[in-house]
């Protein structure tokens, strides 16, 4: 909510009291959201936290998976795919975990109100993105820089503060989703265990949820150690079958057993639900939507590996018009199909062996997955490992006497293994990071409400207008003459004999207009 309006706020003149009163509105609807979202934090949680009377009734990638390799790589990919290939990676970039919680977010919203807003911030977020691919072919054509990714573009534009800026939000995001993965994986097992063992749960008063949190953070922090890392990208096609088939088993399940409605007597299958907006929780749902929707961090790298670039406007509306109605139709279906006692992952409202087998597929393609989820997250870390301060400090560390008597292997290591080991202690403590949130924070729902609320409007819907304003401002003299192919030479502007040709030295070398 305040990405949204932060959106227009920088996109449109605001101008003396008009601004201040613009920054009142925007701090005040921020602090709405958290404090929205942060109530009973740890109700409907599915954790075992909650007492047992609040549970409710018991109830081929056609060649395209090495392209998600260089996107997810953020590397300028000599592959090429088609239109429809690129519509699939679009596709399958936002249909993930969070669509499952699509119809916790329409029972905090309504019916009605949900599906407007849904429709609203998929239009915002579409503009947005296309506001980063039209600007990165603007700087290709006035800069010759290959653009990539988001950190090119603020690097280009901003400088290192625009590179740091952007690395941080995008490592913000990229560790906001692992910590999704810990509490949707966690919250499944837990829901496993009870389901498996009822008699485990009432003999002992305590939850298993946290000692699972603490054995994927150790699994977790190995797994993205892997070099290879690439080789698991099929494994999300594997994802998407599990997801898919997760959605259609929660409605089966619910037209199949309406007994886990709850039911006034004169309903037969859906349940009672909220058609007007609930103000006091509709943060939640705006979050969690904000949370669905977003998928610009790869975008330019996607666009980049297109065949036929010019058309990606065309597919990324398709993409996203089918992404938007596929939310739209499973949440408002799943919160009629259990009403108020639709979970924060609906899955946990699906019992019984298939519940248990629905579940314990999702926890193993998404465990699998979590190594690719975090490889943006490793590289912005990487680039930390590299960082000239962070080799001072490990240096001095290293160069301690405690460590010279204790580890003189140690003290003797290179720069280079110095940047290598500090980079996997980086990534393991992120990951363990990670988890102590989940660990602080157990609600799925709440969670990626407040992440998509905080990290993913940033990135959504600040990050690519600022970036757009900033390169469309009064175009500089070295930038008025087009690239010809060469490389940056520096910068300057010197007259001719003939008194209206200027040759202008710009990025991409001397040219006449």
């Amino acid at each position: 909510k305040f990405g949204l309006f932060s959106f227009f706020a920088i996109t449109s003149p605001s101008h003396g009291n008009a601004a201040v009163k613009l920054r009142v509105v925007m701090t005040k609807f921020f602090a709405w959201t958290v404090g929205a979202a942060a109530t009973t934090l740890k109700n409907d949680t599915g954790t075992g936290y909650e007492s047992a009377s609040e549970r409710g009734p018991r109830l081929s990638e056609c060649g395209a998976a090495p392209v998600i390799t260089h996107v997810l790589e953020e590397n300028s990919s000599d592959i090429k795919i088609s239109s429809w290939q690129t519509g699939v990676i679009l596709f399958k970039s936002c249909f993930g975990v969070c669509t499952l919680g699509m119809p916790f977010a329409f029972r905090n919203a309504g019916i009605i109100p949900g599906v407007l807003f849904i429709i609203f911030v998929a239009l915002v977020t579409n503009y947005a993105t296309k506001l980063l691919v039209w600007n990165k072919r603007h700087l290709q054509e006035t800069r010759c820089r290959d653009i990539v990714s988001i950190p090119d573009m603020a690097l280009t534009l901003w400088g290192a503060p625009g590179l740091a800026f952007t690395n941080f939000v995008i490592l913000l995001c990229q560790i906001g989703n692992c910590i999704a993965y810990f509490i949707f994986l966690s919250i499944s097992l837990t829901a496993v265990i009870d389901d498996m063992f009822p008699s485990l749960a009432e003999e002992h008063a305590y939850s298993p949820y946290v000692v699972l949190i603490i054995l994927w953070s150790c699994a977790f922090s190995f797994l993205v150690q892997l070099k290879d890392v690439a080789s698991l990208t099929p494994l999300l096609m594997l994802a998407q079958v599990a997801m898919v088939s997760a959605v259609l088993l929660v409605v089966a399940y619910g037209l199949s057993f309406p007994s886990v409605c709850d039911k006034d007597g004169t309903v037969g299958i859906f349940c009672k639900v909220h058609t007007g907006a609930r103000w006091e929780t509709f943060p939640v749902f705006l979050g969690i939507a904000i949370f669905a929707i977003e998928g610009i961090p790869t975008v330019l790298a996607i666009e980049n590996s297109m065949q036929e670039p010019h058309r990606f406007e065309e597919v990324f509306d398709r993409s996203q018009a089918m992404l938007t109605v596929v939310f739209l139709t499973f949440g408002t279906l799943g919160y009629w199909l259990y009403g108020n006692n639709t979970k924060s992952v609906i899955t946990l409202n699906v019992q019984g062996m298939w519940g248990i087998l629905v579940k314990c597929l999702l926890c193993l393609v998404i465990a699998l997955s979590f190594p690719l989820q975090f490889m943006p997250a490793g590289h912005v870390l990487k680039m930390f490992s590299e960082h000239p301060l962070f080799l001072r400090a490990a240096g001095a560390v290293l160069d301690t006497e405690l460590v010279r008597t204790r580890l003189p292997a140690a003290s003797g290591l290179s720069v280079e293994q110095t940047s290598a080991y500090g980079w996997a202690g980086l990534k393991a403590l992120a990951v363990f990071g990670a988890g102590t949130v989940a660990i602080l924070f157990p609600h799925f729902g709440h969670m990626i409400s407040l992440l998509g609320s905080v990290t993913f409007s940033i990135i959504t819907f600040i990050v690519p207008p600022g970036l757009y304003m900033t390169s469309m401002r009064v175009t500089p003299a070295h930038s008025l003459f087009k690239c010809g192919g060469g490389r940056r030479r520096g910068r300057g502007i010197k007259w001719t004999e003939h008194p209206f040709v200027i040759a202008g030295q710009g990025d991409c070398g001397w040219a006449e207009e």
